[in-house]
């Protein structure tokens, strides 16, 4: 599967600021893109339009070389699915059921969950490692485990792509170790391409492919994780200062990404 956006060009209606400036992307079946930028420059909104949800103004999604307008809505959600951000549920629904709504996109209209829907909502929850929340209620869960339930939602609609909106915010270092090697496991093992928007940079050249930097004046670096993630990208992007190093535990390189300080404080 091949995911592509080709120029693609918006703005919020009523406004005349481009939020988003001739966007290209490219995402391969196994690869991981991570998008970074900071708070309100567009993250979400850019997954909003590669997904169909906003209109790009100008420019297209497309999937295997078909715009995503001409691909009936049903058919595409079979293939993308997206992982909202987890907040605390307001449901009462069981880890289980929350799982089982991810097969809606495989049912008819008014069409109830089977009990083939309901195995294979078990399988992709003991493929993640979190069979044994099947019977929480989700309004008790921890952030982390709410994260992970909607990971395996999504994986029951047994996409080619997953889309993700900060998977590992607000949680703790265990838990987004737990979502980062889910999101590698899926990539590297499955075939599933991922695309992530996230607030950590380490965690980007952890895991991703390829990446995408969005600055506030709506265009974007894209590239190769590791050329486009830099000090000099960071600095633009994120009016920081940052010192990025490499540190080899147990044979395995591990990127870190230091805050040294604010464009404003360097400047003084």
């Amino acid at each position: 599967m091949t995911f592509e956006v080709k120029n693609g060009c918006y703005r919020y209606p009523g406004t005349e600021r481009q939020v988003l400036q001739n966007i290209c992307l490219h995402v391969e079946s196994g690869k991981v893109l991570s998008i970074l930028g900071s708070n309100g420059v567009g993250k979400t909104t850019l997954l909003r339009c590669m997904m169909g949800m906003l209109k790009w103004n100008s420019g297209e999604s497309l999937l295997d070389g078909t715009p995503l307008r001409q691909i009936p809505e049903r058919e595409l959600w079979q293939k993308i699915a997206y992982v909202p951000q987890a907040k605390t549920s307001v449901f009462s629904y069981t880890a289980k059921e929350m799982v089982t709504l991810g097969r809606s996109a495989h049912l008819k209209m008014f069409e109830l969950p089977s009990a083939e829907d309901e195995k294979l909502a078990l399988a992709c929850m003991e493929s993640i490692g979190i069979l044994g929340l099947k019977d929480k209620q989700c309004n008790e869960m921890s952030g982390g485990e709410l994260q992970m339930v909607l990971i395996a939602r999504a994986m029951t609609s047994n996409p080619a792509m997953l889309i993700l909106d900060e998977p590992e915010s607000n949680l703790d270092f265990k838990n987004q170790l737990t979502v980062l090697n889910c999101i590698q496991e899926l990539s590297r093992q499955r075939g599933i391409s991922a695309v992530i928007n996230t607030h950590y940079p380490d965690h980007a050249l952890q895991i991703a492919d390829d990446a995408l930097i969005l600055n506030r004046d709506g265009t974007c670096v894209y590239g190769e994780s590791t050329e486009v993630i830099s000090e000099e990208n960071l600095n633009r992007a994120f009016s920081v200062r940052v010192c990025i190093r490499s540190v080899e535990v147990e044979n395995e390189a591990f990127h870190c990404v230091i805050p040294i300080s604010s464009r404003s404080a360097a400047a003084q």
